[in-house]
């Protein structure tokens, strides 16, 4: 019964927000409108709030549909093109192109060879003369987890530059959103809910689109997708939510449809003359300026809920507080041996890597994305470093660098010794 009524207030909510004529735009947001006419170059309208209004035109160009009241839908890509549609950049509308250190020019080769140097840079550990009698004997209680960057990575090309940082997602109560932080081991260390922001650096001097359509964050081959078409609609105080039928998300490295959290939205005006709405849609296009640095909506780095990240490494609820979660690394009680120390440096390789991380995402020098380009790269688990807390509730070791680069991972004895984090 509950069911019931609850299909039936999401379908009034939903004719709610589509009782009119909804213009797709190209870069995913919408107009709610009286459609008045259709013609080669333009489209003229009414918005639906005011109908005794103005008329307003927008170019065919940048339209991708029309959804009519009646049910009927119309596409504009064919018309497009026959509109004189602007290319925008210097590929001229030729689709999309993949970027790989195989097409790279000499000059964006060199460029992403040093990102991914400055990147992986070595870390070591580093203690102070009065814990050194602790090394290598003392039993590891925490780890510094440093990521690398893969020789096949695409950090930087002659357009842009992408880095990521590593962090957490807080929150104090369940109804309050998440904070990013971003940890400094030489201050504090938090263990829980591990976070990652990418930045998307524009060094060109002119204006780049992302589509976050296909900007994907993959955690050990689970994709979380940046772009959720959705839409919010606040009338006299409440609020309703319905999806925007904007399409399929185009997919990536085999993946459909869209997963993750919500980008920024546009407002538009919708509602009847009895009360006064609001409609938030979310917007898939976003535009990094000239010389300016982009950084995208953090997400979980392991998503959030209960997994194995990988034999080892497990991914739960904290104990206290639900919504915080907590991962451990375990490995073998016996042999002594086989347990981590205070001060071991555990290196891995792109081969022998137990966790790893993608990014991709595609941008064009056209908001219409009549052309575009898609870059990736790829994270691997490069050291595991040992330390500890102490009686005061303090971190014992470090590392030499302040890159947020790492992640801090506890690490806890596996006595049954048949589920251990696989050493180098």
């Amino acid at each position: 019964m509950k069911k019931a009524v609850l299909l039936s207030l999401l379908a009034a909510n939903f004719c709610g927000v589509y009782a009119q004529d909804v213009i797709v735009k190209k870069d995913g947001s919408t107009i709610l409108a009286k459609v008045l006419t259709i013609g080669e170059t333009e489209v003229e309208y009414k918005k639906f709030n005011k109908q005794d209004g103005p008329t307003y035109k927008i170019s065919v160009g940048k339209l991708l549909s029309i959804n009519y009241e009646s049910g009927d839908k119309e596409t504009f890509e064919a018309a497009s093109s026959k509109a004189g549609k602007p290319s925008g950049n210097e590929e001229g509308g030729n689709g999309n192109i993949q970027i790989t250190s195989d097409n790279l020019s000499p000059e964006a080769k060199a460029a992403n060879e040093k990102a991914i140097a400055a990147f992986n840079t070595p870390t070591e550990f580093v203690t102070d003369n009065k814990h050194k009698d602790k090394v290598g004997k003392k039993r590891a209680t925490l780890s510094f987890a440093v990521w690398g960057a893969s020789k096949n990575s695409i950090l930087a090309n002659e357009d842009v530059e992408i880095d990521l940082i590593i962090g957490t997602l807080l929150r104090e109560k369940k109804s309050e959103p998440d904070e990013w932080v971003v940890v400094n081991p030489k201050k504090s260390w938090i263990v829980h809910n591990p976070a990652v922001r990418y930045t998307i650096k524009n060094k060109t001097s002119r204006p780049i689109y992302i589509d976050l359509g296909n900007t994907f964050l993959i955690s050990m081959q689970q994709p979380t997708c940046y772009y959720i078409p959705s839409s919010t609609t606040t009338t006299q105080g409440t609020q309703s939510g319905a999806s925007v039928n904007m399409g399929a998300v185009a997919g990536a490295l085999g993946v459909g449809g869209a997963l993750g959290t919500l980008a920024g939205g546009v407002n538009v005006g919708g509602g009847s003359s009895s009360n006064t709405s609001n409609t938030t849609y979310s917007q898939r296009v976003i535009a990094v300026p000239p010389m300016s640095t982009k950084e995208l909506d953090a997400q979980y780095l392991f998503g959030k809920a209960d997994r194995e990240i990988c034999k080892g490494f497990n991914y739960r609820h904290y104990v206290n507080w639900d919504y915080l979660y907590y991962g451990q690394i375990f490995f073998p009680a016996e042999p002594e041996s086989a347990e981590m120390k205070y001060g071991d440096h555990y290196r891995y390789t792109e081969e022998s890597s137990p966790v790893n991380l993608a990014f991709t995402t595609c941008y064009s020098f056209d908001e219409n994305f009549s052309s575009s380009k898609s870059l990736s790269s790829y994270y691997y688990l490069k050291d595991l470093i040992g330390a500890y807390i102490n009686s005061n509730n303090a971190l014992v070791g470090g590392i030499n660098s302040d890159k947020p680069h790492f992640t801090m991972i506890p690490v806890k004895k596996d006595k049954e010794g048949t589920n251990s984090f696989p050493k180098p």
